[in-house]
């Protein structure tokens, strides 16, 4: 579903604990050129925030980077916040097509000098396996 206000989720109950917090997105109005909203309420919330350890920022393996991707992790540079982009929908692609969407975004993120690699690669995700 899409997250539609900032949701907490607390895991472990002695140190180290860790807090996630799910923002709003965007993915669904990249259509319609929208997102300008989920990218302020980031705003809101990540400014003055230097405890953040890591922000994930999910990217459609189907699209690469949007508008608001690029939006999202310009202010979390920024915010001087690590970012680590992984790919979603990645058992919707072939393994070929899957390794052109990696590419494509890794030498825009390079090109566009934008975080969100992690030892030169991104991350990805399927919703279908889990892995």
């Amino acid at each position: 579903g899409w997250t539609g206000q900032l949701c907490f989720y607390r895991c472990g109950y002695r140190p180290p604990v860790l807090h996630l917090v799910d923002l709003p997105g965007y993915g669904h109005t990249v259509g319609g050129g929208g997102g300008a909203e989920a990218v302020t309420q980031l705003r809101d919330y990540v400014r003055g925030r230097v405890v953040a350890a890591l922000c994930v920022v999910l990217v459609d393996a189907r699209r690469g980077l949007c508008h608001a991707d690029r939006r999202v992790l310009r202010l979390l540079q920024h915010c001087r916040l690590p970012a680590y982009v992984v790919l979603t929908k990645a058992d919707l692609m072939g393994e070929a097509e899957l390794g052109r969407s990696h590419d494509v975004v890794v030498q825009e993120l390079e090109a566009r000098g934008l975080p969100g690699r992690r030892g030169g690669a991104l991350g990805m995700v399927s919703a279908a396996t889990g892995a």
